[in-house]
C-alpha cells in the first residue's frame, strides 16, 4: 500500500533524504515537472510558469530553466515574491534562470500550450490571499482556453493534509507530486481536483523510517487485500464459515434485505438468516431460496420491545448487519443503542440504523462495530451537513468512528475507512455506476459476511470496500455506468474473487 504524507511529515522526510540538500531535491522535482509538462505539450507548444514565493516556486523555476534549455518558449511570472522573499534554495533556483528570471508571460496560452502551477505548496490551511487568488483564476482561465494545466506537488488552493478545496483552487489536468502522495489528493474532493496524478521519485526512497511517525493514510491495493482475505481449508463446511444475522427490510423494501443477505453469502458466509417483519417474510424467501428467514415481532417500526427477540436470534451467529430498509420511529434509536452496547459479536450498522440514532444520543462502547454511512447519514450523526462532510472526508470519517466507537466506512468516490486506532485507508476501486439503489445494501452484506469469517473490523471494512468497488468495475465493462444495478455487483463478485485467487 502507498502511504500519504502530511506537510509536517514531508518536512521530516526531506531532512532524512540521502540526496542531502533541499536544492538537490528541488533539481529532481523540477526535472520531473519539466518532463511531464513537455510530454503534454504539442511539438511547438509554449510554457507559462507561475511561481510562488516558497520552495514550490523553486520547483517551477527549475522546470522553466530545463524547458528553456530544451529550446522551448517559456514565459515565467512571479507571484508574491516581492512581499515574501523566497527561501535560499528557491532564490538560488531563480538566479540560475539568468535573463529568463525577469520574463513575464507575453503570450496567452492556448491549445497545445502548458501552464505550470508552482504557486502554493502542501502547507496551505486557508483560502489563498487575493494576489494568489488572481493567479489561480488566471490559470483556470488558460485551461478554459484549452491549454493544459500541470500542478507542482498539489493544485494551488488544495489542502494537502485534509483534501479541502479552498476558493479559488487550480483545476489541474495533471499533478506531479513529489516523493509521497499527500492525504488531500488521495481522497475526494482533492483527488478529482488533481486530474491525473503522477508520483515522481526525487531521492526520498532512503527516508522510509521517518521519526515521530503519526497515524498514516494508506491507499489500498490488491496485494494487501489478498493478504487479508479469509483462508479456507479443504475440509471446510458451512457451519464454520460463519452465520450472519441480517435485520433489514420492511413493507416495500424487501429487496434491501435480500441484497444484504446475498451480499453476505457471496462474500463467503456459510449461512445467512434474515430477521424481518412478518409481512415480508415470504417475499424475501421467494427472492432468494439460499436465505433463511425469521419473522420478527408483529408489525411497525423496530423498537426497544424487539430487543429480547433480537437478542435470542443472535445466539449462534458470528455477525449482525442491521439497518437497510428497516421501518423506524423515534423509538428505534434506543433499540440500536441497546444493541450496540449489549451485543458482543461484530455488528455492521448501516442505512436506517444510522439514521435512527439522534445526534444527541451518546453510544457507549460495546463489541466490534463497523458503521457504513454515506455523507448524508454521516452528517446527521455529526450534526453537520453532507456538504460539510464531503469538504473534509478524512476528518468526518474519524469523527463518525469516534461517535459510534466503530470502524467507520464513509461511502462515496474514494471511500474512506477510519479505523478505531487512528489509521485511515482510501479505497481506489469503483465507479459512478455505484450511484444506484441497493449498492450500499450489497456492501453491508459483504462486510457482514467477511466479519462472520473472522476478519477484524478494519480488515473486513477495507476488503469489503475494495471488492465491492472492483465488482462494480467488472460489471461496468458489461453494462456501462448508466446501466449498472445492484444485482450486477453481486453477479460480478465471483469474478473479483477469481481474480484475487490467481
Amino acid at each position: 500500500m502507498r502511504r500519504g504524507a502530511t506537510a509536517a511529515e514531508m518536512a521530516r522526510i526531506e531532512k532524512l533524504a540521502p540526496t542531502g540538500h533541499v536544492s538537490d531535491l528541488m533539481e529532481l522535482a523540477g526535472a520531473a515537472l519539466a518532463k511531464s509538462a513537455a510530454a503534454l505539450a504539442s511539438n511547438d507548444g509554449r510554457f507559462a510558469v507561475l511561481c510562488g514565493p516558497g520552495n514550490n516556486g523553486g520547483d517551477g523555476a527549475v522546470a522553466a530553466r530545463i524547458l528553456s534549455a530544451m529550446g522551448r518558449k517559456v514565459g515565467i511570472a512571479w507571484v508574491g515574491t516581492a512581499k515574501r522573499p523566497p527561501p535560499l534554495e528557491a532564490a538560488h533556483a531563480r538566479e540560475r534562470l539568468g535573463d529568463l528570471a525577469q520574463n513575464t508571460i507575453d503570450f496567452e496560452p492556448r491549445r497545445g500550450d502548458v501552464a505550470i502551477d508552482a504557486l502554493l505548496g502542501v502547507g496551505l490551511r486557508r483560502a489563498p490571499e487575493p494576489l494568489f487568488a488572481d493567479a489561480i483564476q488566471r490559470l483556470n482561465g488558460w485551461r478554459e482556453g484549452e491549454a493544459m494545466v500541470v500542478s507542482a506537488d498539489l493544485p494551488s488552493g488544495l489542502s494537502g493534509d485534509t483534501g479541502e478545496i479552498f476558493s479559488p483552487c487550480v483545476q489541474a489536468d495533471l499533478t506531479v507530486t513529489f516523493g509521497r502522495l499527500k492525504p488531500g489528493q488521495m481522497t475526494q474532493p482533492g483527488f478529482d481536483q488533481c486530474g491525473t496524478i503522477e508520483l515522481a521519485e526525487i531521492g526520498l526512497e532512503g527516508a522510509r523510517d521517518e521519526p515521530q511517525r503519526t497515524h498514516g493514510v494508506w491507499e489500498l491495493d490488491e496485494t494487501q487485500v489478498r493478504q487479508w482475505l479469509p483462508k479456507r481449508k479443504r475440509n471446510v463446511h458451512k457451519g464454520i464459515c460463519g452465520h450472519v444475522l441480517v435485520i433489514a427490510g420492511s413493507k416495500g423494501k424487501a429487496g434491501a434485505a435480500t441484497l444484504v443477505g446475498l451480499g453476505a453469502l457471496r462474500a463467503g458466509a456459510g449461512l445467512v438468516t434474515i430477521a424481518c417483519r412478518p409481512d415480508i417474510v415470504s417475499q424475501v424467501g421467494n427472492n432468494a431460496p439460499e436465505l433463511m428467514v425469521e419473522a420478527l415481532g408483529i408489525s411497525g417500526p423496530l423498537a426497544v420491545s424487539d430487543f429480547e427477540e433480537i437478542l435470542a436470534l443472535t445466539r449462534g451467529k458470528a455477525a449482525i448487519v442491521i439497518g437497510p430498509g428497516i421501518a423506524r420511529s423515534d423509538a428505534t434509536g434506543e433499540l440500536i443503542k441497546r444493541l450496540l452496547e449489549g451485543v458482543e459479536i461484530p455488528v455492521v450498522i448501516d442505512a436506517d440504523a444510522l439514521n435512527a440514532i439522534p445526534p444527541s444520543v451518546e453510544i457507549g462502547e460495546g463489541g466490534p462495530r463497523i458503521a457504513t454511512p454515506h455523507p448524508g447519514e454521516a452528517g446527521r450523526l455529526l450534526g453537520i451537513s453532507a456538504l460539510q462532510v464531503n469538504r473534509r472526508r478524512l476528518e468526518s470519517a474519524h469523527a463518525c468512528a469516534k461517535r459510534l466507537h466503530a470502524c467507520a466506512l464513509l461511502k462515496g468516490s474514494r471511500t474512506v475507512i477510519a479505523s478505531q486506532d487512528g489509521e485511515t485507508y482510501i479505497n481506489p476501486t469503483g465507479n459512478a455506476g455505484l450511484a444506484t439503489a441497493g449498492a450500499g445494501d450489497v456492501l453491508a452484506g459483504i462486510t457482514g459476511g467477511l466479519l462472520a469469517q473472522g476478519l477484524a473490523i478494519t480488515e473486513a471494512s477495507c476488503v469489503a470496500a475494495y471488492v465491492h468497488g472492483a465488482s462494480a468495475d467488472f460489471a461496468k465493462m458489461r453494462t456501462g455506468e448508466l446501466g449498472l444495478v445492484a444485482s450486477d455487483i453481486l453477479a460480478a463478485l465471483g469474478e473479483v474473487w477469481a481474480a484475487l485467487d490467481r
